[in-house]
């Protein structure tokens, strides 16, 4: 019995992966960013439909707490979609929906900028509620004539601090999707 040879044609064994390198990277990437999306927008928006803002001292309207539980259910539902797509990059396939849920993210992030600008003066409201919180206890620790100086000083900074937090925090939210619109770019001129 003779044993089987393979031709010339055959001596490589077959690519598993029609992605380049870069593209798994992206891939393994958006896996622990949907899961790390999932465990954050998760956990928030549930303590969010949980906690009543009244019981905490914090007054807000109606219109902009269903704006932010819209926020979390919509980034959540990114999460889970970013998730998928990585998987699906991993298999090979999975380019368009990663750079669909780029391009939704992006929308996203505008629509929370544009709340945020809306509802600046709630956001003002309960950021000062916090300080106010955090002045009362230091005042209570001892620090009550420091204290007093300190908040007149700091209360002046609510504003712009509040500015400077969501600026960064929307940028931050921005890297990904376009590191993702790039390399999927890319990946298709390839």
């Amino acid at each position: 019995m003779t044993q089987p040879t393979m031709s010339p044609m055959h001596d490589q064994p077959p690519v598993l992966s029609a992605m380049p390198p870069m593209a798994n990277w992206i891939a393994i990437c958006s896996i622990i960013f949907g899961v790390l999306g999932l465990l954050c927008w998760g956990g928030q928006g549930a303590t969010s439909i949980v906690t009543d803002p009244a019981e905490m001292g914090i007054e807000i309207s109606e219109f902009y707490r269903v704006a932010g539980l819209v926020g979390y259910v919509v980034n959540f539902a990114l999460a889970v979609m970013l998730l998928i797509a990585g998987v699906k990059g991993l298999g090979g396939a999975g380019g368009s929906l990663m750079r669909l849920w780029a391009w939704l993210k992006i929308v996203s992030v505008v629509l929370a900028v544009v709340t945020s600008i809306i509802f600046f003066d709630e956001i003002l409201k309960m950021m000062s509620v916090e300080f106010d919180k955090s002045m009362e206890d230091m005042a209570a620790q001892g620090g009550g004539d420091q204290a007093d100086m300190d908040s007149e000083a700091m209360k002046a900074m609510v504003g712009p601090m509040a500015v400077g937090v969501l600026v960064v925090q929307n940028i931050i939210q921005l890297i990904w999707p376009l590191v993702v619109l790039i390399a999927v770019k890319r990946d298709a001129r390839a």
